[in-house]
């Protein structure tokens, strides 16, 4: 059954119909990778299939409140639950309340 994810990276926060976070990231991983062969997009730019390209590119999955962080990719390995390694380079997107949640 599909839950609503809000899927961040970088400052952004795209929402995302899917089974598990795992596969949300899936999901906006394709988006952005369909990107690249899309003249304009308003939601996604280049710089994001850059960044997919060479592996530089976090994730933080959160619920659809976004009061939890529940997995994420660092790096290029996922997690699940999500560390505050995780949050640390998705520190825009993460609300001092769920960052002091985390394990260390």
């Amino acid at each position: 059954m599909q839950q609503r994810y809000l899927v961040g990276t970088g400052i952004v926060l795209f929402p995302i119909d899917a089974e598990s976070p795992r596969q949300a990231i899936a999901c906006l991983k394709q988006m952005i990778d369909a990107r690249r062969h899309e003249r304009r997009n308003a939601k996604i730019g280049m710089s994001l299939v850059k960044a997919l390209d060479e592996g530089t590119l976090n994730f933080g999955v959160f619920d659809a409140t976004r009061t939890h962080l529940l997995a994420g990719e660092l790096f290029g390995e996922y997690q699940e639950p999500a560390t505050r390694a995780l949050a640390d380079q998705l520190s825009a997107l993460v609300p001092e309340a769920i960052y002091f949640s985390l394990p260390v």
